[in-house]
């Protein structure tokens, strides 16, 4: 027997697969779910995150789901994973890998409006003023990087 899980706006479905049998089943309806993993080493456990419902669990293979993601501030779900090293005491974060390394380093916590007015006038002269170097040297120096026949003598 094999099963398939596949997230969608409308539902969870989950296609079981026996021989030449196959059946399908509509979970979470109405839930938009989005993304689905199965643990490889107890495939009964089964996680499905939802854009607005959270996180949620089945114990069963997808017969039946109960709400899960205790400690997830979020509920909007786009990605989940299940890891070993998740159930050996290591670090587990609620949204994608953007969301907990990318988006917090662009944007930390303590950035304000006027900070990143700030940041970005200041990018923006560093910028001009290694472009304006760069232009500067190459025109008063012919290319950059070339020797006149003088400096080869």
């Amino acid at each position: 027997m094999s099963t398939l899980y596949l997230a969608t706006d409308q539902a969870l479905v989950v296609l079981i697969s026996s021989g030449t049998i196959c059946q399908s089943e509509l979970h979470l309806a109405e839930r938009k779910a989005r993304c689905v993993a199965v643990d490889p080493l107890r495939p009964e456990l089964v996680y499905c995150g939802t854009f607005g419902g959270g996180v949620w669990r089945s114990r069963d293979a997808g017969r039946n789901w109960q709400p899960a993601g205790n400690g997830i501030a979020k509920s909007k779900v786009f990605s989940v994973a299940v890891s070993r090293s998740a159930r050996e005491g290591g670090q587990r974060y609620e949204g994608g890998f953007i969301d907990h390394y990318v988006v917090s380093v662009l944007y930390p916590g303590g950035l304000t409006r006027s900070h990143q007015v700030i940041l970005d006038i200041a990018v923006l002269a560093i910028n001009a003023v290694i472009y304006a170097w760069i232009w500067r040297r190459s025109t008063h120096s012919g290319e950059v990087g070339s020797r006149t026949d003088k400096q080869r003598k």
